[in-house]
């Protein structure tokens, strides 16, 4: 959400920010912040279900070579 406020609120408003908080090069630092915030969290967010699916696969996995471990053990 931080990187869609900073680009809501327009870049003259971060580079103006940047400029007050001291931060070094704020014509370009701004937007770079503003990008790899955007981007960092859209991958983020594309990564959650990603993972989820891969966790199930390794589970359902694990499962099998219990069930499989069990039979021998019986």
């Amino acid at each position: 959400m931080a990187g869609w406020d900073k680009m809501s609120s327009g870049m003259a408003t971060v580079v103006g920010n940047f400029e007050n908080m001291g931060i070094p090069m704020p014509g370009i630092a701004g937007p770079l912040i503003v990008s790899l915030e955007l981007i960092g969290g859209l991958l983020i967010f594309l990564a959650g279900p990603g993972r989820a699916a891969v966790d199930a696969l390794w589970l359902e996995e694990d499962d099998r070579a219990r069930h499989q471990i069990m039979e021998r053990a019986a």
